[in-house]
This record gives structure tokens, sequence and C-alpha cells, in this order.
């Protein structure tokens, strides 16, 4: 035996152990499970790298060197007292000229380096191993750590620790806290935090199997739920785990593993949620708890970019997992919110004040200022307001505007109204990105093949996007279909490469040709009525979709997922498989969501990893050849770095307007008047009473009428292009823009008969003609009659 003494003035451990006798030419080592986790952490994470190491540096000959160090840690991995049936064996053959000196004791081999040759279930390797072959010996070697049981055996401290009702209230540092605190909960902290840095460390390198490690924890109960609740004890009842915010050397804080392992598996549980589960049952955590978790996520990842300006910020590896569950929670707030009263500014930080943080980001030099709010800006959008971002977002687009001519005229393209969409493609899919920001001037064609009269200034191309939006989105052309989520929403076909090819095209193509003109719109400020889900936006600003964002797109497979989630019977009754049926024009066609799924019955035990599949090969991978042009597509456009300070919901509303009832004075303010029309003619004041008394409904209604889009542009109607304008015009049918100085007069002072005609609108120029009636009533019926009569493009 070796003298146990010569090994317990270790820096980094300082325990009695009994080690095994080195004179065989065989050294065992037993690794014990959750007392290795538990008590020596250091010596098991230790040990996870000094085989790592070695693996990237093997030799020709498969040879792994270890160096008196390193034996020494593994040596000490060796605790008889603690063996258990989980443990498992290590086994390293050792040669007979180092058998010698080794048994001579640890002093004589600390600045030894041994060769020891890797040996497997007792037989040596007689050939070469490569470092992907030792690496997953080394993987399978450690595969009892991610085991069911040794998972529980290592978690049992947490999962059945009490929280106290009543908690002293503490101010200090984490380490005071600790010192004040009962050894009990010092030891458990301990134990946490020793467990949460080893699985970790495992999850970064083994990253191959991160998700299954991290999966396997998340979904032991309450493991979410006792960990929040732990996280909470670090200070008083109000303040909580705020007290983290307080400790300046993050790196050596051991509650900051229990936090980076907390965010891991609250990311993986939380995408598995149903609205149900989330909102009422409220499983695992609690609303209320939600938005403390949230507002504190938000001041610590805030704290630590604000405080590490003109320099690299310090190697902090739980902050990247903070965010992410900071990011996730948010946008299932967006979604529905989890908050007593929603508030969409609940996050913003005091710092960021709305003038002064614009006015540092558009500073010409780098200074202080601009370099801290950039850092803001890019990495936690949601502490700064919606409208200053879109303030943001459009100096971005005005500065690109200026830096590349964009005012200028690339050209003129001639569209025949009866060939629309394949005019439009075979001029523009031309033009490269650079061009196609730039001014395009648009000829029609009508379609008797006559040249259309009128004057482009900018509205002409506004009606071409509309019309262009309405041939790519008709469902004869088949490019894109409807989905069976949320009514009216459209996503590419799934037979769009068939039709495509029939009308002489390539589906893939202008899939990122309509990804282009999108990106144009958005460039020059159109808002379109774009039929796209929430997930569509996801996938724009480049987030994988989850099971959450499959209503969008199925709603009936989303709640048979549900029903299958909930299941207490027999899966195996309900005859799945790991596979998805399409119907392509009649024909049913089998697609495998994995290799092998046609064969794979849906049980109790896969049927978790059967919805993740699902919804993955849903919204994933069934389209990504399409979505991906389209992708492309938009982004030759608008830099997707200009994309990444918005929510997909932000996006939504950028592009598609805001889905809100309108400000009817905001929208006076930012009209203009055309043919003796002014603010306080008595048609004008008629006109605007009536639009503030009609229904939200009709004023959506009105508002397609006159611009094509039923929701107004983010920011207001300032940003309306070209501006909202009412023409008076008379009742004349044959001249639609007649206007006579006796007609005005009688207009202005109320005489003469009511008009017969229908008011019309231009939305190319978002034009509102409308004659001077005599009565209110008139004014009342006509409109209305006008606004509901209208459908999709064709307005005017």
């Amino acid at each position: 035996m070796v003298n146990k003494n010569n090994v317990n003035n270790l820096s980094f451990f300082n325990e009695n152990l009994i080690l095994h006798d080195l004179s065989k030419s065989s050294l065992h080592l037993k690794v014990t499970t959750f007392q290795i986790i538990h008590r020596y952490p250091l010596l098991l994470k230790k040990f996870i790298k000094i085989l790592i190491n070695r693996v990237n540096g093997v030799n020709e000959d498969g040879s792994l060197y270890l160096t008196g160090p390193e034996i020494r840690v593994l040596l000490l991995l060796l605790d008889q007292k603690q063996w258990t049936n989980q443990a498992i064996s290590v086994t390293f053959f050792i040669d007979e000229d180092n058998c010698r000196i080794i048994s001579t004791g640890i002093e004589k081999r600390l600045n030894a380096i041994w060769k020891m040759k890797l040996k497997y279930n007792g037989k040596n390797f007689t050939t070469p191993l490569n470092r992907e072959s030792l690496f997953n010996l080394v993987l399978n070697q450690l595969a009892y750590l991610y085991e069911n049981k040794t998972i529980l055996m290592a978690f049992n401290p947490i999962l059945h620790h009490k929280i106290k009702e009543e908690e002293g209230k503490l101010t200090s540092p984490i380490y005071n806290f600790l010192k004040k605190t009962d050894s009990g909960l010092m030891n458990l902290t301990l134990i946490f935090s020793n467990v949460a840095e080893v699985y970790l460390l495992f999850t970064k390198i083994f990253y191959q199997k991160k998700t299954m490690v991290l999966s396997n924890i998340a979904f032991i109960k309450d493991i979410i739920l006792n960990s929040w609740n732990f996280l909470s004890e670090a200070g008083s009842n109000s303040n909580g785990i705020e007290i983290l915010l307080q400790v300046k050397d993050l790196d050596r804080e051991k509650l900051v593993p229990i936090l980076e392992l907390f965010c891991e598996l609250g990311c993986l549980l939380y995408l598995t949620l149903d609205n149900d589960e989330m909102y009422v049952l409220e499983t695992p955590l609690k609303k209320e708890s939600l938005q403390k978790l949230c507002i504190f996520l938000n001041k610590f990842c805030f704290n630590y970019y604000w405080n590490n300006l003109g320099k690299t910020p310090p190697l902090f590896s739980a902050i990247e997992p903070m965010q992410r569950f900071l990011y996730l929670l948010c946008d299932k707030n967006q979604r529905q919110s989890f908050l007593p009263t929603p508030n969409e500014n609940w996050l913003i930080i005091d710092e960021v004040k709305e003038k002064n943080f614009l006015k540092f980001i558009q500073e010409k030099e780098d200074s202080e200022q601009k370099i801290r709010s950039i850092k803001i800006l890019s990495q936690l959008p949601q502490t700064i307001p919606f409208k200053t971002r879109v303030e943001i977002f459009r100096n971005f687009l005005t500065y690109d505007k200026e830096t590349n001519s964009a005012t200028t005229i690339s050209g003129e393209i001639i569209i025949r109204r009866s060939q629309f969409l394949v005019d439009a493609f075979t001029a523009l899919s031309r033009f490269s990105a650079d061009k196609l920001k730039k001014t395009i001037k648009i000829k029609f064609i009508s379609e008797l093949g006559l040249p259309e009269t009128g004057i482009d200034q900018h509205g002409l191309f506004k009606e071409f996007m509309s019309a262009l939006c309405s041939e790519i989105f008709d469902p004869n052309l088949n490019l894109f279909s409807s989905t069976q989520g949320n009514i009216g929403t459209v996503i590419p076909s799934l037979t769009s490469s068939i039709t495509a090819k029939v009308n002489g095209l390539n589906n893939l193509e202008l899939f990122e040709f309509c990804g282009r003109m999108l990106g144009k719109a958005l460039y020059e400020g159109i808002v379109i009525d774009i039929p796209f889900p929430l997930f569509v936006y996801s996938k724009i600003l480049g987030r994988y979709c989850f099971f959450e964002d499959l209503p969008s797109l199925d709603e009936v497979l989303y709640k048979n997922l549900i029903f299958l989630k909930k299941y207490e019977g027999n899966c195996q009754d309900l005859s799945l498989t790991f596979s998805h049926e399409v119907d392509y024009f009649g024909e049913h066609v089998i697609k495998e969501i994995r290799v092998g799924g046609t064969d794979i019955i849906v049980n109790n035990d896969n049927r978790f990893e059967y919805l993740y599949l699902m919804s993955d090969f849903r919204l994933n991978k069934e389209l990504k050849n399409e979505f991906d042009h389209l992708i492309k597509g938009f982004r030759s456009i608008i830099n997707d770095r200009w994309l990444r300070i918005f929510s997909p919901s932000e996006l939504m509303k950028l592009m598609a307007g805001e889905d809100t009832d309108f400000d009817v004075n905001e929208l006076r303010v930012h009209t203009k008047y055309e043919g003796g029309y002014f603010d306080q003619h008595s048609t004008i004041r008629a006109f605007w009473k009536f639009l503030q008394k009609i229904s939200s409904e009709d004023r959506k209604l009105f508002l397609k009428f006159v611009t094509s889009c039923s929701k107004p542009p983010v920011g207001g109607f300032r940003h309306l292009q070209p501006q909202f304008c009412i023409r008076y015009v008379s009742d004349g049918d044959e001249n639609d823009g007649s206007v006579t100085i006796g007609g005005v007069i009688k207009s202005f002072v109320g005489l003469g008969k009511d008009y017969r005609r229908l008011p019309t609108a231009s939305t190319c120029f978002n034009l509102l003609k409308l004659p001077a009636y005599r009565k209110n009533a008139t004014l009342k019926e006509k409109l209305l009659y006008a606004i509901r009569s209208a459908k999709g493009f064709e307005l005017s």
C-alpha cells in the first residue's frame, strides 16, 4: 500500500484515501458515481480533461502520455470505501519498466513522464488508435455519468432540499452569506455547485451528447422548481437571487455553475411546454417567478456588458445560456404574456435613456458611450424601447442608401399586366442587390397591350409591389399554400416545384426572388399585408423553430401531439411510427422523420423524442430548401445584422404594420389635401368624424382600401410612404379627376345636390378620392359601402 499521508497535502484535495497496490502491471481504476461527483469534482473534472488533452495529443502509435501529477490525479480517484455497484473500471496498461518506479512512491513520480497504453476490456490494441477512436473510448468510459441512476443520485440532495419558510435579510455578497448560514445549506451549495460543474464540463467537452445529457436532467421531476427555489434562498424574500448582482469575481462564485446549469435546463424544458402547462398549471415555475427570473437575468446580463466597456469581457461561460433562456422567455411572453398586466417596456433598463441612447448611436466618433450603446443594442435589444430600435434601423437604411447612392435610378422595367409575374421575375432577377436597392422606374402595359399613362413618383412602385404580392401569394400559382394553423396565412407549397415547372419557372429561384422583393419593400418603407405566420419571421431572423411554433403551421397536428404527450394509456395502441404522410396531388408519400422511422413504433418511452422530431421535421426540414432561398433573397437586400435587434413579432410589425387600432387624430395630422379640400372643409370635418365613430374593424378596412394594407406603419403615419392624401372629385363619372371652381365653392358652402358616385382610392399613392357629399348620412353610406366591398388588391 502507498502511504496515505503522501497525498493529504494536495492543494486541490484534503481527504485521506486508501490507494490501490501499484505493484501489478495493470492498474484498475474504480471510478465511483455520485460520491466522486459530490466530494471530488476537481478530480473528476481534471480526469476528464486529462483524457481529452491526451487524446488530442496522441502519438502515431496510439499511446497516451501522462505526466506524474496527472497519474496522481488518476490514483486519487481510487476510494475503496466508496465503491458501489454502479462503479466502472478504467484500465491502463503500464510498461514493466515503469512499474518498478511507480511502486516506489508518489513523490518520485511528480516530474516523471510515463507512457501508458490504453487497454480496453482486457485486450491490448495491436493497431494504432486514431484520435477519433480514442475519443469515443473515453466517451464510453464516462457513459455512466449520464445514466439515469447516476443522475438521480447526483441530484438527490437538491431534489430533497426543503426551502425555509423565512430567510433573514442578507445584503452582503455570497461569500459572507455562506459564512453566516448554517453548515447544512453551505454543504448543499458546495455539493450542488460541484455537480453542476461536472455536468457542464462534460457537455462542453462531449458536445454531441449535450442535448441528451441535459434532457435526462431537465425532465427530472421538480429539478427546475427546486433549483429556482434554492437560488432564491441566496438572499431575502424581497431580493432573492439578485444578491448575485453584487458579486464581482463571478468565475469563483459557487452559485454561478448552479445558475448556468439551471438556465441550460430551462432552455430545454420550456421549449417543450404547451400553453396549458405554462399558463394554467404554471409548471414548473409560477408566472410570478418567471417575471422575477426574467428581470434578474435581464439586469445581470446588462450589468455584465455595461461594466466591461472598452475591453473583451472576461471568460464567463454562464452568460450565453443566461441570454438564451432570457430570449426564450421573452419570446414566450410576447406570444402570451405571463405578466399580471401586459407591458412591452417591462425589461427597459433605466440607464438606457431613449433620447441619449439614440444620440450616442448616431455619433460619428467611437466614443465611450457609443461603444457601450452598440454593445447593448447587439446583445440585449429588449432593454431598449422598440420605437428607439425602429429609429435606429431606419437610420441604418438611410445611411446605406446614402452610401450606395440608392436614390439614383437603376433603370426602367416594362410590366405587362397579362404576364405580371413572368415579366417582373425576368426583369428584376438579373439585377444585382446593389442595383435593386436603387430607384426602379415602372412602366405598365395594359391588358389591351397599350402603355398606361401616369407619372411614377414612387407610387407606381408601391402599386407594383402590391400587385406582385397578389400574384405571388395567389393560391392558383401554388408557390405558397395555406397553413392549417392561423387562418389566412401561407407557407411555401410542398408541390411548388411541379407547378412552377409547368409555367416554365424554377420554384427555388422564385422563392429567392420573392425574398429579394420583400426585402426591397422593407428597404423602401413600404408596408405590405404579408400573410406569413409568426414562425416564418423567426426563420428570417436565423432562429431555429421548435414545438411551440407548431400551432401557427398546423393546429391539428399540434393538438394531436399534445394529446400524445399527455396520454395516460399505452402509446403503442395509437399505431404511430416515426414517419409523416404527405399528400402530393392525391398520392400519399411516407417521409421518415428519423432513419428507419417507418419501423419504429411510438411508445411511452420514446414519445417525447417523437414529439420533438415531428415538430423539427415539419418546421425546419420539410421545406428547408424553399425557406433557405427565400431568406437568402431577403438578406441580400436587408443586412441580417440590422435585423438582430428585433424579435420575430417585432419584425412582423416592421414589415406588415402594427396589428392595432390606429389613432385617427395622428392620421389627420399627417394628411395632405388636393383639389380644393382643406382641413376645415365641411366634407373633411364630416369625414374625420365618420372615421372616429366607426368600429375598429371598419377602420382596418378603410386603411386597406386606401393603402392596400390594413395595418398602420410602425412609428405612426409620419412613416407612411407616400403621405396619405384626400382629393376632391366631382360627380362626373367620365372625368375622374375633374374639378370646377363652382363645384368647390358649392361644396364648401353646402349647396347643390348630393353626389351619386362612390369614393375611390389609388393605393399606389395612398390617395382617397372623395366627392363632397352634402349630407353626413350620404358620406357614411357611400364610404362604408366602398370600404366593405373592396377585396384583395383590386381597390381602385
